[in-house]
């Protein structure tokens, strides 16, 4: 028997809803208002998300005539909210430089200067692969890369209907979250890393709904996982989960096929900045590959390594439960990783603390969401 039953998951997914969202109501309300008033805070959340988690589907029922109107009009809320938030708020004041790495990256680039030698506005350099800053083009030519959050919500909302064939699950996934604190800062911040792992949820779906398989389809698999890791490497984990069982049961052909493919992709991504200036690439101590694997060790990479295989293993071609592995993985990599840095520091700072950033747990949330409101389904 399987040790995920309908109960184990629908209690997982919701405790980890709850401790992403309200890692981030602590973390920053504790900075502007005392422990008690924190506490306060924290309890009035705990209750907004019990009584929609109560009262959603009741009202999704009295609006189920018009619940295609309703659920691009709060498509449509969310979006205005998200331009009011960018337009009001200078992203310049900003502490947080996910944005300006990718906007001084393409600054750079059009300038026709080496873009990975472009600091961002805190002094610092970006760590996103090619295909992700080349995602943004149009989003700066417009004048405000992070437009690509809502770009990215779009096809989302219209993801979730296809995933869900029901528009009503679907507005219960985007009500879920649009009461996310772990959302809005993502939307406040102008952070990317949020919606990079909504494109992995897509993404994701899209291959499990469209039944590919690497035996039949390992190029264009294999180049869809490529161009993935060309943005951020820790996408390896939701795809790694999905198709590690595909993977090992597909015949050594299409492994190889599969294999070279995502190599391929990655390296020829790389291509232009390795024929415009391969030692700012790869000898620069502030590179990429530097940055985005300087936050764990062997040991906890050899730990994720074992979660994903176990998570692909374990998932038998089941979607929720290869969402729930890669929750599964996704939180528990972050949790090591910020422990064994809080024992070297001898407990000096915690998660609370400016060192750490909480917002590698928002990788898990569109993860985790999809999986509340499947199991709400079925309960």
């Amino acid at each position: 028997m399987s040790i995920i039953n309908h109960r184990t998951s629908s209690i997982f997914s919701l405790l980890i809803f709850l401790f992403i969202n309200i890692l981030f109501v602590i973390k920053y309300s504790i900075r502007y208002l005392t422990p008690t008033h924190t506490l306060l805070v924290t309890l009035f959340y705990l209750i907004i998300f019990f009584l929609t988690l109560h009262i959603t589907p009741q009202l999704l029922k009295l609006i189920s005539k018009k619940i295609i109107f309703s659920y691009w009009f709060i498509i449509l809320l969310i979006i205005l909210s998200v331009i009011s938030i960018q337009f009001y708020i200078d992203p310049y004041n900003l502490q947080v430089d996910r944005w300006s790495a990718i906007h001084n990256f393409i600054s750079y680039l059009f300038e026709g200067k080496y873009p990975y030698l472009a600091q961002t506005h805190l002094g610092g350099y970006g760590s996103p692969f090619p295909v992700w800053h080349f995602f943004h083009i149009p989003f700066f030519l417009l004048g405000n890369i992070s437009f690509a959050f809502i770009f990215v919500i779009l096809i989302l909302a219209f993801s979730m209907v296809n995933n869900f064939k029901s528009h009503s699950k679907s507005l219960f996934y985007f009500v879920l979250l649009a009461i996310s604190p772990a959302f809005w800062y993502e939307v406040t911040v102008r952070s990317d890393l949020l919606y990079n792992f909504l494109l992995c949820l897509v993404a994701c779906s899209w291959v499990y709904n469209r039944n590919f398989k690497i035996n039949e389809n390992a190029i264009s698999l294999g180049i869809l996982c490529g161009l993935f890791l060309s943005t951020r490497l820790s996408t390896v984990i939701p795809f790694g989960i999905m198709l590690f069982s595909d993977f090992k049961n597909s015949t050594f052909s299409s492994q190889i096929k599969f294999f070279s493919s995502v190599i391929i992709t990655l390296f020829v991504t790389f291509i232009p900045f390795i024929a415009w200036d391969l030692n700012s690439l790869v000898f620069f101590k502030f590179n990429p590959f530097i940055l985005q694997t300087r936050q764990g060790t062997i040991l906890e990479y050899l730990v994720l390594i074992i979660l994903i295989i176990i998570g692909g293993i374990k998932m038998n071609r089941l979607l929720d439960k290869a969402y729930f592995y890669i929750t599964l993985s996704i939180m528990v990599f972050v949790g090591v990783t910020f422990l064994h840095r809080m024992i070297i520091q001898q407990f000096e700072n915690n998660l609370f603390s400016s060192y750490f950033d909480i917002t590698y747990f928002n990788m898990a949330l569109p993860f985790v969401i999809y999986l509340i409101v499947n199991e709400n389904k079925k309960q």
